[in-house]
């Protein structure tokens, strides 16, 4: 019946995101695998759920293939995350997709991809007014500008993040 089915997909929807946070709390813990196995379990029931939990659960996916070295992986979710996130105009979601692509590319040495993505997130953030991850970024800039040798550049740009973060109450 459309009641059963209705309340079938809440309890899927739940317990997605109970699999969700149980991940990000696990890789926290650095506990990655078990991490990857419970989004592995969430992305299992994709066809049954909200398409921004979907967007969530890969970039959370992409963190733990970042972190066990496999960036080809890492960045195939980081990519299919934006797209779907770019689909559904979510500007959180692709603002965070941006962001870990340009941990990515950093990470794989690919500088010139790393500044673009970076730099997208941190507009995103800008316009979202989210203070906190466009300081994050900022912090994942300086040290870029100065590998690339634009020293000053990333000095500067650690500069600022240092003042935004006083401002914004957090100890340096």
């Amino acid at each position: 019946s459309y009641v059963a089915d209705l309340s079938r997909m809440a309890d899927v929807e739940a317990l997605a995101k109970a699999r969700l946070a149980s991940a990000i709390v696990l890789y926290r813990m650095g506990k990655i695998s078990l991490s990857e196995y419970e989004i592995r379990q969430l992305l299992r029931l994709e066809p049954e759920l909200d398409e921004s939990l979907v967007v969530r659960a890969l970039l959370q996916l992409s963190n733990v293939h970042s972190t066990f070295g496999d960036f080809l992986l890492a960045e195939m979710e980081a990519q299919r995350s934006l797209s779907m996130a770019l689909a559904q105009e979510d500007r959180t979601l692709v603002a965070y997709s941006h962001h870990a692509l340009g941990r990515i590319y950093q990470d794989r040495d690919q500088f010139d991809q790393a500044l673009e993505n970076y730099h997208e997130a941190l507009q995103a953030y800008r316009d979202l007014g989210n203070d906190h991850e466009a300081l994050k970024v900022k912090l994942n800039l300086g040290p870029l500008y100065a590998s690339r040798g634009q020293f000053r550049e990333g000095v500067r740009l650690l500069r600022d993040a240092r003042d935004e973060a006083r401002k914004l109450g957090h100890r340096w």
